[in-house]
């Protein structure tokens, strides 16, 4: 018979086993909410978005040193927006219920302005800085809305489109929500309008297809121009600077890049072929940045054979706002991952400096987040990567008062039982080799796990007291 030592040294030795498992479950990085923090750095922090769900289209603004996120929980097609402090400090957030959340913006009394799709409608509400709902208005069902903007006397204007009649339209809004005007724009069918812009005497522009219109305040229109490329972006920078950028279709699926410059009367003084005779639609392969300057991401063809592009590069052009050419930088060395047309992949930002941050994704074999940082010459400052073990996705960037950069991206999570996550994560001044916060999500087998564990350790110790017992009876006999 074996000695009652040997079971209490093999039950210990169970428990042992079974407490170290469980120490490392609840100890293991995909089971933590710690905020990744470099402690040499205190400026550098990273945290998860909540509700820890999975979010798509997230959105990120700046107002006062504050930064407003907007997303959409995938799983319950519920809209959220939250505010955040330069500390990742979430000061409040709220959801809408059953809504999706297609942009916001601030006016000149902080007040948010938010359009969002609710059962089947547009509605375009305004909140104050406490969160009170001042107002909401339905728009039109048959709407398809494209873009939309607050002007300098706190005025809302909407574009888009009408689904009944194909016909395009602008509206405004005065402060108040109430409606002060509605063009429709009947003479230019299937004219889809992608940007509004609004110069310092609040008049609108619009571009799309081949148009571009201005209008005063009141709502009668300046001029229109009918337009030899495809607008599909502008930025006005003076009454006499309009930059509008746009292609051109070739044969055999090609296409031209453009920027074109018109005046105050809608005439245009210069414009500039970017690159000839692509071999990919602009939508996928080219971006363009209205900042201080004009930046423009491109891949440029340099080695052709007839009409197939054998060699292509990612380059990095600036223009200044008159369309001069600044220069060109080669992104070919530094890990640019290809695009697809619904997914942006690169951002840039300009500090007080002049810098310029381009963050972006990488094909490297993590599939990180690429940080580069060139001057106002083009020259290199630095280059270096962030992100973790899976795919890490760049949303949105912006740069503070103090030119700190933070960074809205999408990381990719795998779990103990090897089931892939993505979480939306809000980054401040990035790290080289910096790493994602750990994410915590306990699922029903982590349940099934720690309850067998604890059931098992109760049985144990009850089992132990037991054995004790008994040999302490046992000595007490034999003593007697």
């Amino acid at each position: 018979m074996k000695s009652p030592k040997r079971y209490i040294l093999v039950i210990i030795s169970l428990l042992l086993l079974s407490n170290f498992n469980l120490k490392q479950l609840i100890l293991s990085p995909n089971y933590s909410d710690r905020i990744d923090i470099d402690l040499e750095n205190e400026d550098s922090w990273s945290v998860l978005i909540q509700p820890n769900e999975f979010t798509d289209f997230p959105i990120l603004k700046t107002l006062n040193d504050s930064f407003y996120i907007g997303y959409r929980i995938y799983s319950s097609d519920i809209a959220y927006i939250a505010k955040y402090d330069g500390s990742g400090t979430c000061l409040w957030q709220d959801p809408l219920t059953d809504g999706v959340l297609i942009d916001f913006d601030f006016d000149s009394k902080s007040n948010l302005c938010m359009i969002a799709w609710f059962d089947s409608n547009y509605i375009l509400l305004k909140f104050n800085i406490l969160r009170e709902l001042l107002w909401f208005k339905m728009l039109d069902s048959n709407y398809d809305i494209h873009s939309f903007k607050v002007d300098l006397n706190d005025s809302i204007y909407i574009s888009g489109t009408n689904y009944t009649n194909q016909k395009a339209f602008l509206l405004k809004f005065n402060h108040s929500g109430n409606l002060v005007w509605n063009k429709k724009l009947d003479a230019y069918n299937k004219t889809y309008f992608v940007k509004i812009e609004i110069d310092s005497n609040n008049c609108v522009y619009l571009c799309g297809s081949h148009y571009l219109f201005k209008y005063n305040s009141s709502g009668s229109m300046i001029w229109y121009k009918e337009l030899d490329i495809n607008a599909n972006s502008l930025k006005v920078y003076s009454d006499e600077n309009i930059i509008v950028s746009g292609y051109t279709e070739l044969p055999d699926y090609n296409y031209d890049l453009w920027l074109l410059k018109l005046n105050s009367s809608g005439n245009i003084t210069y414009q500039s072929n970017i690159v000839n005779n692509t071999d990919y639609r602009p939508v996928q392969n080219f971006q363009i940045f209205f900042l201080d300057n004009i930046y423009i991401y491109t891949d440029i063809p340099l080695i052709r054979e007839g009409n197939y592009i054998i060699y292509s590069e990612p380059f990095l052009l600036k223009f200044d706002p008159n369309l001069s050419f600044c220069w060109n930088f080669s992104l070919a060395d530094y890990n640019v991952r290809p695009s697809y047309a619904t997914t942006l992949y690169l951002d840039i930002g300009i500090t007080s400096q002049q810098d310029i941050a381009i963050i972006y994704n990488t094909y490297r074999t993590s599939t990180d987040i690429g940080i580069l940082r060139l001057n106002s010459s083009g020259q290199v400052i630095t280059n270096y990567f962030w992100g973790g073990s899976y795919y890490d996705n760049i949303n949105a960037i912006a740069i503070d008062s103090q030119d700190n950069l933070y960074m809205l991206c999408r990381c990719g999570y795998v779990n103990i039982w090897n089931n892939h996550e993505d979480r939306t994560v809000f980054v401040k001044n990035p790290k080289p080799n910096g790493i994602p916060p750990p994410y915590q999500q306990i699922d029903y087998r982590d349940i099934y796990i720690f309850s067998f564990l604890g059931i098992t350790s109760i049985v144990s110790i009850i089992i132990i007291i037991s054995i004790l017992k008994r040999v302490s009876k046992s000595r007490n006999s034999e003593g007697q």
